[in-house]
């Protein structure tokens, strides 16, 4: 799960700008009441500015109640579908359908940022890139590179050598060649390569 911080829900200061939404009845459909706090991603707050020249516009709120503050461009850009039509929502917090630490690692994507450091799960990894496409509208094969600078490439990699058939298939899947190519060459012993063919043959004819 990311890294967050307890914000009071009457410390206007961090909170999203939404009139009407706010105030002493506290956060508008949370069912929180005004002396309750929620969380916020301390990657992704409105003090944190992933984009420096850039202040967020949007107010993202994910199943478990984490607030991640990001910038509407920069999410219409990345996206062929306006975000899940997420971005068709002018009130805060918009409410997605993922929970804290899938949106975590699908917005450190888009903003080119690591995400490694909060220790993501290999299933986690899996879910966040699973729902790129077809949720988000974000295509893997434009995010998920060899490049130095992908950093979801680098921690689907790490993982082949330890689960070399999730990572064939989820590259398969998703048609992700360079990851699957350079993860069929890791291999903890010599039986690799025969599960990894037998996977293929799973592909092609199954």
């Amino acid at each position: 799960m990311p890294d967050t911080i307890s914000s009071p829900i009457n410390d206007f200061s961090t909170l999203p700008t939404d009139p009407g939404g706010y105030g002493h009845s506290g956060l508008r459909g949370s069912g929180l009441s005004p002396l309750e706090s929620l969380a916020v991603s301390t990657a992704f707050h409105p003090a944190a500015r992933p984009v420096p020249s850039a202040h967020s516009d949007a107010v993202l709120q994910s199943t478990d109640a984490v607030l991640f503050y990001v910038h509407r461009a920069i999410l219409a850009r990345a996206s062929l579908n306006g975000f899940g039509s997420a971005l068709l929502h002018a009130a805060a917090p918009i409410a997605v359908n993922d929970d804290s630490a899938v949106l975590n690692i699908i917005l450190h994507t888009i903003y080119d940022l690591p995400s490694a450091q909060f220790g993501p799960s290999f299933p986690t990894l899996v879910d966040a890139v699973d729902r790129m496409q077809p949720v988000y509208g974000l295509a893997p094969t434009r995010f998920i590179l060899p490049a130095t600078s992908s950093d979801l490439f680098a921690q689907l990699y790490s993982h082949a050598p330890h689960r070399p058939i999730d990572v064939y298939m989820l590259t398969a899947h998703h048609g992700l060649e360079d990851l699957q190519t350079r993860g069929s060459d890791r291999r903890d012993d010599g039986t690799h390569g025969r599960h990894v063919s037998q996977a293929a043959g799973v592909f092609a004819f199954g």
